[in-house]
């Protein structure tokens, strides 16, 4: 569920990262819901509606791989959706190791 909401963030020019503490807090407050994988997302719903809402309207780039934007998630916004912080990254770039085989 976290890696469709990473996509989807993507796909508007915002890289989604998230603390230790986040899947702790989450696992925590979906284990008292005692609904599985739909409480899950609809913490991440409820969560990140506010955060999307904003990120909708920024200006983006044609390339996926080179997001513009950073939000991440901590304990705090699943606590209150209000306190995310998307914050402009000047270059973000994806480095990959390969791996070769002698």
């Amino acid at each position: 569920l976290l890696k469709n909401k990473q996509n989807l963030f993507n796909s508007l020019g915002v890289r989604l990262t998230y603390t230790d503490s986040f899947i702790d807090k989450l696992a925590e407050q979906s284990y008292k819901l005692n609904e599985g994988a739909k409480g899950i997302g609809d913490i991440l719903d409820d969560s990140l509606c506010m955060a999307y809402d904003e990120a909708i309207s920024y200006p983006r780039k044609n390339s996926k791989d080179n997001n513009q934007y950073e939000l991440c998630l901590t304990e705090d916004i699943l606590q209150d959706p209000s306190k995310y912080e998307i914050r402009e990254v000047k270059e973000y770039k994806t480095h990959q190791k390969r791996r070769t085989t002698n």
